[in-house]
């Protein structure tokens, strides 16, 4: 048996008790990516002067603008770290399944 019951039991509870955060992470993601969008729209429209593709590269290296790619990054991390997590959990428990439906089949 690859997955026994214990380990099962693990990954059950860890995607229970984790259903929140990652609700919250991937909000907060979407959040950040709004944050970004309307970062360079500031930052665009602040701009005076310039042809349209000189504001956009001057809205780009702004400081507002790498700052929000920041913080959108340090969440981005975050939700994939707990996805890839959730997603072997996940796997874990299917293998789980497909164990003991294989072996009640045989009984």
């Amino acid at each position: 048996m690859l997955v026994n019951p214990d380990r099962a039991e693990k990954a059950l509870i860890y995607m229970a008790e984790t259903d929140r955060d990652y609700a919250a992470l991937k909000a907060d993601l979407e959040r950040k990516r709004y944050a970004c969008k309307r970062m360079r729209a500031h930052e665009f429209l602040s701009q005076e002067s310039g042809s349209v593709e000189q504001k956009k590269a001057n809205a780009e290296i702004s400081a507002g603008v790498m700052l929000a790619e920041d913080e959108l990054t340090e969440v981005l991390v975050a939700y994939e770290t707990i996805a890839a997590k959730r997603k072997t959990e996940q796997l874990i428990l299917d293998i789980y399944r497909t164990e003991e439906s294989t072996r009640r089949a045989m009984i």
